[in-house]
């Protein structure tokens, strides 16, 4: 809530002269992309307890939450790429789309959770996609931490 308020004073009052092509909207926008950003971190902080939950050592949660965090917020536009684009290398995409195909099974899209346009640009997201990405989210975190309640309950801690 700091971070967020502190983001919309610098909007309202620091330009630094420049003229802006386009105003931030402050709506009800704002808080919905908040919770995006929160639902985001969630889902990373319940993937950092499910493997802290089975790891040995202290740096491999840290280790692996910051791959996880990169490879699912990159992992959507990557499969949009290669499936979309047609200046795609024809060899690339032969190769990595149906491993990222079957990846998607296995490792939450978060680049669904950036709904930055809605302040940016005004532009608003379908209301199902936003709704879908935010049960997915919530229901991968349920998951990874009821695995780490399962991985604690096991574990022999003495």
């Amino acid at each position: 809530m700091v971070w967020g308020g502190g983001l919309y004073l610098m909007n309202q009052f620091a330009d630094w002269g420049y003229e802006a092509s386009s105003i931030n909207t402050f709506g009800i926008g704002f808080p919905i992309v908040l919770f995006g950003i929160l639902l985001d971190l969630i889902v990373i902080g319940a993937f950092f307890v499910m493997i802290s939950s089975i790891a040995q050592t202290p740096v491999l949660p840290f280790l692996l939450g910051f791959g996880f965090a990169i490879a699912a917020r990159s992992f959507g536009v990557m499969i949009d790429y290669l499936a979309l684009s047609n200046t795609a290398d024809q060899e690339m995409k032969s190769i990595l789309l149906p491993m990222l195909e079957k990846i998607r099974w296995i490792l939450p899209d978060l680049s669904r959770l950036d709904w930055r346009s809605i302040c940016l640009y005004d532009h608003w997201p379908a209301t199902g996609d936003m709704i879908q990405a935010a049960t997915i989210s919530l229901s991968y975190s349920v998951l990874m931490l009821c695995v780490a309640i399962f991985a604690y309950n096991k574990r022999d801690f003495f």
